[in-house]
Formats: structure tokens, C-alpha cells, sequence
């Protein structure tokens, strides 16, 4: 790749970022900032990873987020991603305690241990596994964490493989 390719793709995830914490700004004012800010990392996310053609039924079927996270959190994340779009995708987001059977993007966070367990029984493949938890997991793709006040995210580019998924090389330029 160029290095001004490289140096585009990087001004545009940065570009992405800072348009997250604006984000907050036009959200309603009870929700939680850093909630805001993960949402629009989750629709992000999404935007730089390619799923198996199989995974969707048409080029503009929605992506499924599907969330396993408290109940407020996911309030903050369903307004936030109201009406957005994965290219020509809708991006529909539902809360889901059990079957993840459906979902092309799943945001897990909680007790570490249920979500440590829930990585390892997740259908395989084409689902975009996006976690919190204190230590990185094998079966998680993306880790979300916060470092110095910031939230940062790692990328585990086997466990991509294993579900089928292509993790852009700009996302994984800026990935802890």
C-alpha cells in the first residue's frame, strides 16, 4: 500500500474518532458519554470489517448488533445508533441475554466471568465479537479497554480468521 493510502486511511479512522466524541454532543444529555463514545465505536467497527457474503441474505440487508450488556448501556447504545447505517446496511440493534443466533456484530460487558464464558461458546462464523474484560480473551475479536482515561481496543486478527471476518488494515493500524 502507498504511504499516502496508509496516511488517508489513518486521517479518516481519526477523522471517525473525533467525530464519536462529538457524538455525545448531540445525544440526549441523561445518557453516558462514555457509552456514546463505544456505540460509535461499535458502528465503526463494523464499517472496516468485511463479513462472509453467506452471513447476509442481500447487499442491503441490516447488520444485526446485538447487545449483551446492562440495561441502561444498552438504552445509550440503541439511541445513539438510531437510524445509522453500515454502508448500505441498516444497523439494527437489539438487546439479547440468550441465543446470539442471527446477530453479525455482538458487544459484550458485564461480570467477567459470564462474558469470558459467552466468548467461548459463540457460533462461528461471521460474528464480530466486541468485548470488555480485564485480560484479552482467545475467542474475542476486538477488546475494548481503557487506558490513561482513554478507551482503546485491541484486535486478536486469529480469532477474526476463525469467524471468517476481514479486519481492514487501516483498523488494525490504529489497534492497540
Amino acid at each position: 500500500m502507498e504511504p499516502a493510502a496508509v496516511n488517508t486511511g489513518l486521517s479518516h479512522i481519526r477523522q471517525w474518532l473525533a467525530v464519536a466524541a462529538l457524538a455525545c454532543l448531540i445525544t440526549p444529555a441523561h445518557a453516558s458519554v462514555e457509552d456514546q463514545i463505544k456505540a460509535a465505536f461499535l458502528l465503526n467497527f463494523a464499517k472496516f470489517v468485511e463479513w462472509p457474503a453467506s452471513q447476509f441474505a442481500s447487499p442491503d440487508a441490516p447488520v444485526q448488533l446485538c447487545l449483551q450488556v446492562p440495561e441502561e448501556v444498552a438504552e445509550v447504545i440503541e439511541n445513539t445508533l438510531a437510524s445509522k447505517s453500515v454502508g448500505r446496511r441498516p444497523m439494527q440493534v437489539q438487546s439479547r441475554q440468550e441465543s446470539l443466533s442471527g446477530c453479525h456484530l455482538v458487544y459484550l460487558r458485564g461480570d467477567p466471568d459470564q462474558v469470558r464464558r459467552t466468548l467461548q461458546k459463540l457460533p462461528a462464523p461471521g460474528l464480530l465479537s466486541v468485548y470488555e474484560h480485564p485480560v484479552p480473551q482467545d475467542e474475542g475479536v476486538i477488546r475494548l479497554f481503557l487506558e490513561n482515561r482513554k478507551i482503546r481496543f485491541s484486535i486478536d486478527t486469529d480469532s477474526a480468521r476463525e469467524q471468517e471476518l476481514t479486519i481492514s488494515a487501516k483498523l488494525l493500524s490504529v489497534a492497540r
